[in-house]
């Protein structure tokens, strides 16, 4: 695995079911443009390092991954984004080309103990889409009462 990180040719990433941690000396893939990751295993350092240091990135793919508590992408020409995550945040900076975004948050989240201040994380990610095409949010919840 280690050669994967120092090929700088890389245009396109698939990872499925496994573990994803880069060595220290990582510097990004240069030349990445498509990103997938299906069941990986990742801490949102690590990938919110991965997408910033691929600075060419366009498509971004991420479902069933790790949870995340918050996730911040900076990708400047990222235009398709599609994010299934176990995680409550994402922070969109220098993403002014995207135009086709689909997010789900997924968990267990007790309606009751949701606040203001979390529900207008939402309303801050349209500040972060001056061109966007198609957008889709999705925020599953489960109403949890105790007895």
């Amino acid at each position: 695995m280690s050669s994967l990180f120092s090929s700088e040719l890389l245009r396109y990433l698939s990872l499925h079911s496994c573990v994803f941690k880069s060595p220290p000396e990582f510097k990004g893939f240069s030349r990445l443009l498509k990103l997938e990751l299906y069941e990986v295993v990742v801490t949102a350092d690590i990938l919110s390092r991965l997408i910033s240091s691929s600075p060419l990135l366009e498509r971004l793919s991420l479902q069933n991954s790790t949870s995340i508590d918050c996730l911040e992408i900076n990708a400047p020409n990222l235009r398709f984004l599609v994010c299934e995550i176990y995680g409550s945040s994402i922070c969109l900076k220098n993403t002014a080309r995207l135009a086709w975004v689909a997010i789900c948050f997924m968990g267990i989240f007790n309606v009751e103990g949701i606040t203001e201040a979390e529900t207008s994380k939402l309303v801050t990610l349209f500040g972060s889409l001056p061109v966007i095409e198609f957008l889709l949010l999705e925020y599953h919840t489960i109403r949890v009462r105790l007895a």
